[in-house]
């Protein structure tokens, strides 16, 4: 279920089209159970940016659990990230009456994380390395996250041909469901 190198250029550039606002983005997402599956690469894609956020994010940490119990712990969690979502968005779209939507929703919002991953670990990783006052490395990750949510909101809204209020709903519950997770994960190293 490895999708092909122009699945995944198609992906990235629809992906990017989407950030830029153009729901022409949508045309370049097969849409279909195959492609749904396959859209789930984009986590072992942005894996390793995955990866260097974590250790971002554990440096500021009191962290009592030993490399191992860390790597199975934070790889546990990225799955029921990568999961949980899509079968909540499942029941959301469900209850929208828009499940007809839900497939190219998910390889939409799979596909988009590589764009965000792309915004998101610059902006933490120049906020990690001090070279910013306080003040700004709050800034830039408050800001980082506010074009990566808005992002999210108009690929949900455009997918799953919803109003803006849905789609902020929609992503709201995506963030519930990964802070749940990280403070989870963040518990268990403790």
């Amino acid at each position: 279920m490895i999708p092909s190198t122009r699945e995944i250029q198609a992906a990235v550039y629809g992906a990017w089209l989407l950030f830029r606002l153009d729901a022409r983005g949508l045309v370049f997402f097969e849409d279909s159970v195959e492609a749904f599956w396959r859209s789930f690469f984009a986590a072992v894609i942005v894996f390793p940016g995955f990866a260097v956020l974590a250790l971002i994010d554990l440096a500021d940490s009191e962290v009592s659990a030993g490399p191992m119990a860390i790597l199975l712990v934070e790889l546990i969690g990225y799955v029921i990230v990568w999961l949980g979502f899509p079968l909540a968005l499942y029941y959301l779209s469900r209850g929208f009456d828009r499940e007809q939507y839900f497939l190219r929703t998910v390889i939409a919002l799979n596909w988009s994380v590589v764009v965000q991953i792309a915004i998101i670990l610059p902006v933490h990783a120049i906020a990690a390395s001090g070279i910013l006052t306080p003040g700004f490395q709050s800034l830039a990750i408050f800001a980082a996250a506010v074009v990566t949510l808005f992002y999210a909101g108009f690929v949900v809204r455009t997918a799953l041909e919803v109003s803006p209020p849905i789609a902020a709903l929609v992503v709201a519950v995506d963030v519930i469901i990964s802070l749940a997770v990280q403070a989870l994960v963040i518990g268990m190293l403790a």
